[in-house]
Protein backbone atom coordinates (compact mmCIF):
# COMPACT_ATOMS: atom_id res chain seq x y z
CA UNK A 1 0.00 0.00 0.00
CA UNK A 2 2.58 2.70 1.39
CA UNK A 3 4.82 1.37 -1.96
CA UNK A 4 1.56 2.70 -4.51
CA UNK A 5 1.00 5.53 -2.42
CA UNK A 6 4.78 6.57 -2.59
CA UNK A 7 4.49 6.09 -6.45
CA UNK A 8 1.67 7.73 -6.97
CA UNK A 9 3.06 10.81 -4.71
CA UNK A 10 6.28 10.96 -6.80
CA UNK A 11 4.02 10.88 -10.21
CA UNK A 12 2.43 14.15 -8.67
CA UNK A 13 5.66 15.72 -7.62
CA UNK A 14 7.09 15.10 -11.26
CA UNK A 15 4.08 17.04 -12.48
CA UNK A 16 4.36 20.11 -10.00
CA UNK A 17 7.67 20.32 -11.71
CA UNK A 18 6.44 20.32 -15.11
CA UNK A 19 3.34 22.48 -13.71
CA UNK A 20 5.96 25.30 -12.24
CA UNK A 21 8.23 25.27 -15.27
CA UNK A 22 5.36 26.16 -17.82
CA UNK A 23 4.08 28.75 -14.97
CA UNK A 24 7.81 30.17 -15.19
CA UNK A 25 7.51 30.13 -19.10
CA UNK A 26 3.87 31.65 -19.28
CA UNK A 27 5.35 34.56 -16.74
CA UNK A 28 8.39 35.07 -19.21
CA UNK A 29 6.03 35.49 -22.04
CA UNK A 30 3.70 37.58 -20.32
CA UNK A 31 6.97 40.21 -19.35
CA UNK A 32 7.79 39.71 -22.95
CA UNK A 33 4.08 41.03 -24.05
CA UNK A 34 4.45 43.67 -21.72
CA UNK A 35 7.48 45.05 -23.53
CA UNK A 36 5.86 45.19 -26.27
CA UNK A 37 2.75 46.46 -24.72
CA UNK A 38 4.82 49.71 -23.89
CA UNK A 39 6.29 50.12 -26.90
CA UNK A 40 2.73 50.43 -28.31
CA UNK A 41 1.53 52.67 -25.27
CA UNK A 42 -0.94 49.84 -24.53
CA UNK A 43 -2.31 48.89 -20.52
CA UNK A 44 -1.38 46.17 -18.73
CA UNK A 45 -5.19 44.82 -18.41
CA UNK A 46 -6.74 43.67 -21.43
CA UNK A 47 -9.93 42.01 -20.48
CA UNK A 48 -11.23 41.17 -23.50
CA UNK A 49 -8.24 38.95 -23.77
CA UNK A 50 -8.01 37.18 -20.38
CA UNK A 51 -12.27 36.52 -21.25
CA UNK A 52 -10.85 34.57 -24.46
CA UNK A 53 -8.40 32.53 -22.84
CA UNK A 54 -11.18 31.41 -20.29
CA UNK A 55 -13.52 31.00 -22.86
CA UNK A 56 -10.99 28.31 -24.72
CA UNK A 57 -10.13 26.82 -21.77
CA UNK A 58 -13.13 25.98 -20.95
CA UNK A 59 -14.21 24.43 -23.92
CA UNK A 60 -10.71 22.12 -23.91
CA UNK A 61 -11.03 21.15 -20.52
CA UNK A 62 -12.54 17.73 -19.92
CA UNK A 63 -11.94 16.94 -16.05
CA UNK A 64 -12.08 16.25 -13.56
CA UNK A 65 -11.04 20.22 -13.12
CA UNK A 66 -14.16 22.26 -12.06
CA UNK A 67 -15.37 24.95 -14.42
CA UNK A 68 -15.37 26.95 -11.18
CA UNK A 69 -12.13 25.15 -10.40
CA UNK A 70 -10.40 26.11 -13.51
CA UNK A 71 -11.77 29.45 -13.63
CA UNK A 72 -9.57 30.07 -9.58
CA UNK A 73 -6.57 29.15 -10.64
CA UNK A 74 -6.35 30.92 -14.15
CA UNK A 75 -7.42 33.63 -12.49
CA UNK A 76 -4.88 33.96 -10.00
CA UNK A 77 -2.50 32.80 -12.97
CA UNK A 78 -3.39 35.90 -14.80
CA UNK A 79 -3.33 38.39 -11.82
CA UNK A 80 -0.34 36.99 -11.20
CA UNK A 81 1.07 37.61 -14.89
CA UNK A 82 -0.53 41.69 -14.32
CA UNK A 83 1.08 42.09 -11.07
CA UNK A 84 4.33 41.38 -12.64
CA UNK A 85 3.93 42.99 -15.80
CA UNK A 86 3.07 46.05 -13.73
CA UNK A 87 6.10 45.70 -11.67
CA UNK A 88 8.07 45.83 -14.52
CA UNK A 89 6.26 49.13 -15.21
CA UNK A 90 6.72 50.75 -12.22
CA UNK A 91 10.55 49.57 -11.75
CA UNK A 92 11.20 51.24 -15.27
CA UNK A 93 9.25 54.29 -14.15
CA UNK A 94 6.85 53.65 -16.47
CA UNK A 95 3.82 54.06 -14.35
Amino acid sequence: MDADLNAYRARIDSIDDIILELLNRRLKYALEINQIKLEKGQQVLDADREQRILARLHAYNEGPLSRAGLERIYRTIISESRRLMQQSREAAGLE
